[in-house]
Parts: C-alpha cells; structure tokens; sequence
C-alpha cells in the first residue's frame, strides 16, 4: 500500500488497487484488504493497523499476507 497522499482539501487519495478499499467512518478513512480471510474491525482490530496523516488514515494490515506479495517480500 503506497502512494496515499491528503489533498489541500483534507480529502485523501490513493491508486485504484483491486485488492484494496477505502471506507469512511465516522471521520476516519480506513484502508482494507478486500476478501481478506478474517473480518477486519473499525475500532478494535486484530490486524494491528497503523494510523497515519495525524489520526485520520487507519491502514490495515491483511490477514493473508498480501502485502508481502505487493512489495516483492515475498516470492
């Protein structure tokens, strides 16, 4: 997951990724792994996501490993 950027309008962007979305929720914006193996919660989730730009961006981790892949961790 790269390239997530705040605009000057306090809106947040990110490439069209088809393993990933973004869902807003009560203020923050939260990024998910789609189809992941395990369900992934918005206040206390298991996935130990990182909060990024002052709070507002929670970014999850995938419990499949996914991420490994997309950066080339992994083979």
């Amino acid at each position: 997951m790269t390239n997530i950027t705040m605009n000057s309008d306090g809106s947040i962007s990110m490439p069209f990724n088809p393993k990933w979305m973004c869902v807003e929720d009560c203020g923050f914006v939260h990024i998910l792994p789609i189809n992941d193996i395990c369900k992934h919660d918005y206040e206390f989730c298991l996935c130990d996501p990182r909060i990024e730009m002052d709070g507002r961006l929670i970014v999850h981790n995938s419990f499949d490993g996914r991420e490994y892949l997309e950066t080339g961790q992994c083979s």
